[in-house]
């Protein structure tokens, strides 16, 4: 299978996997485009639990961040998607942040090199379910300006004393950056 061919291979595949209940797939050696993000998508089981998706660098936009918050799956308990670089807007950061299940126990989101501004960055804080055990959130060079950084600082504050849990909008040593020391930012397998 090429690189190119690989997100519709396994979009394939994935309709033969309904029981499917955990999903980690990492394509940041292969071509995604945006019709690889729909047919992706379209695949996804929708009984998952454990969803880990490591698809950086696509620039596929608002576009490719709303077909896939359409398509996760609301039983999700863990959460992990890696899609830095995708170029969305707050636009984009709003349709995944709304897609967010409420029952999510660990969420990871590494969402850094996409604009997302102040608007965004105060979409993802009022979104986060509050059923939350760990958040990994990072939004370096996203654009949130001093507002999204008091929304996000708020947020730091709070996931600050829980283990494995850390929110990043600037580098490690920023006082905005909360338990970054042994962070892992975009290792979306480790537990």
């Amino acid at each position: 299978c090429t690189p190119e061919r690989l997100p519709r291979s396994f979009a394939l595949v994935l309709p033969h996997l309904q029981q499917l209940r955990a999903l980690r797939l990492s394509l940041v050696d292969y071509v995604v485009g945006l019709e690889g993000i729909r047919a992706l998508a379209r695949a996804l089981p929708a009984q998952l639990a454990d969803l880990r998706l490591d698809i950086c660098s696509r620039d596929v936009g608002n576009e490719g961040a709303e077909v896939l918050a359409a398509a996760l799956p609301c039983g999700l308990e863990r959460l992990a998607l890696c899609l830095r670089s995708w170029r969305f807007t707050a636009r984009g950061v709003k349709a995944l942040a709304q897609a967010l299940p409420k029952q999510a126990r660990t969420v990871k989101l590494v969402f850094s090199s996409s604009p997302i501004g102040p608007t965004g960055a105060r979409a993802l804080v009022t979104s986060l379910p509050w059923s939350l055990e760990r958040l990994n959130l990072s939004l370096r060079l996203c654009s949130v300006g001093p507002d999204g950084e008091r929304a996000l600082q708020a947020l730091a504050r709070r996931w600050a004393g829980r283990p494995q849990s850390w929110v990043r909008v600037r580098e490690k040593l920023s006082p905005i950056c909360t338990s970054l020391e042994q962070s892992l930012e975009w290792d979306l397998w480790d537990d």
